[in-house]
């Protein structure tokens, strides 16, 4: 019987084919619009709690921002190198005689220099990092090491993997090679593995060259004004104790906070729009799709008149002829559910890869979808069949 029915609407669509290709590309677009949708929501979700894993929750990013002549003169004389040594031993000390107080001060500093191999310029994020801010984002060494104590002074950096790759792929080793930074060669000593970056720094880990921190009054410009804080208990205390600190030591009051929460705050307000937008398509052109396709069943009855009246002659009951449309609605919502399916994944596989996002498909929630097309089928037929109920089987005959 399902073998017949599908040969009957494989002949429906053969005869009427340039009539139902709208209502077939209207549904299977906002089908697709869904599956996009529900995927989309699932990777947001599965990214939020793969940076949460990641990100302790009482770990923050603090940037100072001076804004006084004041605020700069402090910040040149305590964070600048090797003054920041104390200034970071003293927080750690009063952070530490506090209950929910921060217990790690690590700075790091994003410095734009140009890095030039063999004469030309490598595309890269230059880092001056504490070493042992390394370990609180989760990276390991894939070749070599990170700075070790005896390498406080010499130059040496360690490159991230995309970096190495392009090594790779003139045939080179990358450690031993020299790398030069305002007019002064750095031995490369260690490769990243490639790391999933950490929401909470400004750089990526994969395309960066590291540089011991004792090198800012070499490279840098400024004084350190970022710093990596891990923390222990809550993390607006552990805020609050920083900014309380480095007010009452150093003066300085304009400090920016980056957190867990305010990145989840960012990616939200991002992705809800893409979201917002990628349901009211669906719904738009599932509607207007259902909206063509009531529209074709309709005009369709005076033309098929003959058809049903050799139904009839054969046997066939009224209801029979109602379910007839029902049916054939209903598969071909179905048909361009599965359309529309196999376009959403892909679809939604190349959104989530240029937002940067981790690809998660929920089976459970997807699982809504065709039946969905099914009952939009079922409201799609009702109408046509209800124009056929009113008719007089005489008529039809």
């Amino acid at each position: 019987m399902n073998l017949f029915w599908l040969t009957e609407l494989l002949l429906l669509l053969k005869y009427y084919k340039l009539r139902f290709a709208l209502a077939l590309f209207v549904i299977s677009l906002g089908i697709m619009s869904f599956t996009m949708f529900v995927i989309l929501q699932s990777s947001v979700k599965a990214h939020l709690e793969q940076v949460f894993s990641q990100v302790s929750q009482s770990n923050f990013v603090a940037h100072l921002a001076p804004k006084s002549a004041a605020e700069r003169k402090n910040i040149q004389r305590y964070l600048s190198y090797p003054e920041v040594n104390e200034a970071l031993s003293l927080i750690t000390e009063i952070a530490e005689n506090k209950t929910h107080a921060a217990t790690q001060i690590l700075p790091f500093q994003i410095i734009y220099e140009k890095a030039l191999r063999f004469q030309e310029v490598l595309e890269a994020d230059l880092v001056l990092i504490y070493p042992q801010l390394l370990h609180f984002l989760n990276v390991s060494t894939k070749e070599g090491h990170f700075f070790s104590q005896n390498e406080h002074q010499e130059k040496v950096i360690v490159i991230g993997s995309n970096i190495a790759k392009d090594y790779a792929c003139r045939g080179f080793n990358p450690i031993g090679e020299k790398i030069s930074i305002r007019g002064s060669y750095y031995e490369i000593v260690g490769v990243l593995e490639n790391a999933v970056n950490n929401p909470l720094v400004d750089f990526d880990l994969n395309q960066s060259i590291l540089i011991d921190y004792s090198f800012l009054p070499v490279l840098g410009s400024s004084p350190y004004q970022s710093f990596f804080v891990s923390g222990h208990g809550a993390l607006n205390e552990t805020q609050k104790h920083f900014k309380q600190y480095l007010n009452d030591k150093f003066q300085l009051t304009s400090v920016f906070i980056k957190d867990a929460n305010l990145y989840m705050h960012a990616m939200l307000s991002q992705i809800t729009l893409t979201l917002n937008i990628l349901k009211w398509i669906a719904v738009m052109n599932v509607s207007l799709g259902i909206l063509v396709l009531v529209n074709i069943l309709v005009l369709l009855i005076e033309e098929r008149v003959p058809e049903m009246g050799i139904r009839l002659c054969v046997g066939a009951l009224k209801q029979d002829l109602l379910w007839m449309f029902v049916r054939e609605s209903m598969s071909f919502c179905f048909i361009s559910g599965v359309i529309g399916l196999i376009l959403g994944v892909p679809a939604s596989y190349f959104i989530v890869n240029k937002l940067n996002l981790l690809y998660e498909i929920s089976l459970f929630d997807m699982l809504w979808i065709l039946p969905a097309s099914v009952l939009c089928g079922l409201v799609a037929g009702i109408i046509p069949a209800l124009f056929v109920a009113r008719k007089n089987p005489a008529m039809l005959l």
